[in-house]
């Protein structure tokens, strides 16, 4: 058993990568110390799971182990807005490549074409379907293919900490913010107006989206009120790593392939039916998806070999 995993070692590059770049906007960063601090309790973290780990080694307690950097995704993500803020907004850009490629706002016509509660619902909830796709990508190969457990959970956590630092640098916030920001009366047809630091100065801009209450609905309204920020639209790692999730899937557990797959498809729709992202972001986040699965499992096929101490 070695001390440190490949998984490890991929929270401890993004953490020194974000604090240099910390450090370089140090002046222009709201809570500087906060964030350093957020650091120094991941550092922490990865020891101290590692540690607890290799004294009582055991599959539950490896579980847990995988388990740590896949929580800590979900705090690293309104982070890139803190960086992001600080360069100009992109929005007209991919907005305007919306209009121009498919003749239309995908994002402001979806919800036109397909009104009512069923058809929200039903987005919704493949929408929703993504925080237990990332739940599974553990669970499965725990329960299933044992032995599979430390190569996922690693190209997963690589996987998002690549889109993560995409987003550092594209000021991208999405339709649900940008339509929200400017004249009504250009979201249809254009022209498509620039921001500037616009979302710099109201970090809070109001999300513009579909209101039709249902249970889905809230579901998704909650998980953005905790965390969502006018950032990480291009490419959309909904997407991109929604298909990663699948190919693992399908490789360990067809079962969970398939009863997954209706989400999968209703999530890539869900993203730009409730204005997360253009449509151009969806087919970024295919393309980004394919190459980051590849890559990553290069990786660590290249310099770990997956291991498994204790079987099924």
């Amino acid at each position: 058993m070695k001390k440190l995993l490949l998984v490890d070692y991929a929270t401890l590059l993004y953490v020194v990568f974000t604090s240099l770049l910390l450090l370089c906007l140090w002046e222009r960063m709201a809570q500087p110390w906060q964030m350093i601090a957020l650091r120094m309790a991941a550092v922490a973290g990865v020891f101290l799971f590692a540690t607890f780990y290799m004294m009582w080694p055991s599959r539950w307690t490896k579980l847990l182990r995988m388990a740590f950097p896949l929580v800590m995704l979900s705090v690293w993500y309104p982070e890139t807005f803190e960086f992001s803020r600080h360069f100009a907004n992109l929005d007209h850009l991919f907005a305007s490549a919306d209009l121009t490629l498919f003749g239309c706002e995908p994002a402001y016509e979806m919800s036109l074409w397909l009104r009512g509660q069923i058809w929200s619902e039903l987005f919704n909830a493949g929408y929703a379907s993504y925080f237990l796709m990332i739940a599974l990508c553990a669970l499965v190969p725990f329960f299933c293919k044992e032995e599979e457990l430390e190569r996922t959970v690693f190209v997963v956590t690589a996987g998002f900490f690549a889109y993560y630092v995409i987003y550092l640098f594209l000021p991208v916030a999405g339709p649900q913010f940008y339509f929200g920001a400017i004249d009504a009366s250009h979201i249809a047809q254009g022209p498509f107006p620039e921001l500037g630091y616009y979302f710099n100065l109201h970090p809070d801009a109001a999300i513009v989206g579909n209101d039709v209450p249902g249970f889905f609905h809230s579901l998704v309204e909650l998980a953005h009120e905790g965390g969502e920020r006018p950032v990480a639209a291009f490419p959309s790692s909904h997407v991109g790593m929604a298909t990663v999730l699948m190919i693992f899937f399908y490789q360990q557990k067809r079962a969970v392939f398939y009863g997954m797959l209706p989400l999968y498809i209703l999530l890539c729709g869900a993203t730009v039916y409730i204005g997360a992202h253009y449509l151009v972001d969806v087919f970024g986040g295919w393309i980004t998806g394919v190459l980051f699965y590849l890559l990553f499992n290069f990786v660590f096929r290249k310099y770990n070999k997956p291991q498994s101490v204790f079987n099924c």
